[in-house]
């Protein structure tokens, strides 16, 4: 345990508040990898807890190792070199100064344990919650998956209702630890409830979304598009309106229904049609 303290002091000591308010967009997202903010924050603090999967998009903006696969969607934008959500800016420069922003605001957030803040702030729920943690005096909880932070909220005795946000689970489960109680130790142990009830549905949802990444890619479409599905069911079960995870939907219904969910994406349509094809 005594590494994890050892390796949040070390992340700090490299990306302090004051250097995140200097950061470089290269800085930032970068190819070689080993010095960027979003390769410390996935990769090098993993045993901080993990957020990895997905497209590089939950980062808002980021340099492309692949620059010849076309970014054939509506809300994103590349310049060849970069590419980023429009909603953060119509350039790789406002874009990134709104991500940049962002990350500030949650710095902000935490310092003034003020964490319900977050939950209003634009940016993928995994990826803001694991900034959150780092940054903060160990008043977050470093368990990003709201799946699991409802369900170790419910198991423990949370009056559940809909539409519940991550700052309220975070909360209501770090106040069950005892004083005198190690933090990761206390955070591991919850996560390993967590793994131990649902071995076999994240199994079966894994062995699902490998097999339409399989057949995207027999039927010569972006893989990107199984990540994109993911993201967008996360959204959906976050929002509280509809409790089953897209690779857990097994027939039309299931799929058909997502369609109506909030938030609807511009490309919806098409991605929840390929899986249904799937």
């Amino acid at each position: 345990m005594e590494n994890l303290y050892k390796l949040k002091e070390e992340f700090l000591s490299i990306w302090s508040e004051e250097r995140v308010k200097h950061m470089t967009l290269e800085e930032y997202t970068n190819l070689d990898r080993e010095n960027s903010f979003c390769y410390w924050l996935e990769s090098k603090s993993t045993h901080l807890g993990g957020f990895g999967g997905g497209s590089s998009y939950k980062f808002g903006i980021y340099k492309r190792s692949n620059t010849s696969k076309s970014v054939d969607a509506d809300n994103r934008r590349t310049d060849g070199v970069y590419a980023w959500f429009i909603k953060y800016g119509e350039t790789k420069e406002e874009a990134f100064q709104s991500i940049k922003n962002i990350i500030l605001e949650i710095i902000d957030a935490v310092n003034k344990n003020k964490i319900e803040n977050i939950d209003e702030i634009n940016l993928g729920d995994a990826y803001k919650w694991k900034i959150a943690f780092l940054y903060s005096d160990f008043t977050v909880l470093n368990i990003f998956k709201y799946e699991a932070l409802k369900f170790l909220s419910i198991k423990n005795g949370f009056d559940f209702y809909k539409k519940t946000p991550i700052s309220v689970f975070q909360k209501f489960l770090l106040s069950l630890k005892q004083n005198d109680e190690d933090y990761f130790a206390f955070s591991h142990k919850l996560w390993r409830d967590y793994e131990n009830a649902n071995k076999v549905e994240i199994s079966t949802a894994n062995k699902r979304k490998l097999l339409f990444t399989s057949w995207l890619k027999l039927n010569s479409l972006s893989i990107e598009i199984a990540d994109e599905l993911e993201e967008l069911s996360e959204k959906v079960l976050l929002d509280g309106d509809f409790n089953i995870f897209i690779y857990d939907c097994v027939d039309f219904y299931d799929i058909y229904q997502l369609r109506f969910q909030e938030p609807i994406s511009e490309n919806w349509d098409s991605l929840y049609k390929y899986y249904y094809r799937f």
